[in-house]
């Protein structure tokens, strides 16, 4: 098991450490432990493709059901890959529902155009 700031993993499954905890209600993970663990899987499939030769230039989330102090999961999917760019989505999930969504974008750095 590793354990993380916000979520203990335990292979694909996440379960929420208190400090995930949302301050409006004793069951519900915070906004930016969601967020976090979405940016994570992105992270982790960008690793997995080999591709360190790309940095994130947009990360949009959407928080769409309260996300539940239960165990979760975190999945990236490639949308588009590229020589210089990689679309990703990834949702967040408890059980077979789905909590959050989000999308990246992740770009080759090169020069400014002149001018």
């Amino acid at each position: 098991m590793v354990e993380e700031a916000w979520f203990d993993r335990a292979g694909d499954v996440f379960t929420p450490r208190p400090l995930a905890r949302s301050m409006w209600h004793e069951n519900h993970v915070h906004g930016v432990a969601v967020a976090g663990l979405l940016a994570r899987a992105m992270e982790e499939a960008v690793t997995g493709l080999g591709r360190t030769d790309l940095v994130p230039v947009r990360f949009h989330v959407d928080l769409f059901r309260v996300a539940r102090m239960v165990a979760s999961t975190a999945t990236a999917t490639v949308v588009r890959e590229g020589p210089r760019l990689l679309l990703l989505d990834a949702v967040f999930e408890q059980g077979d529902r789905r909590v959050a969504r989000a999308s990246a974008v992740f770009l080759k750095p090169s020069q400014s155009a002149p001018g």
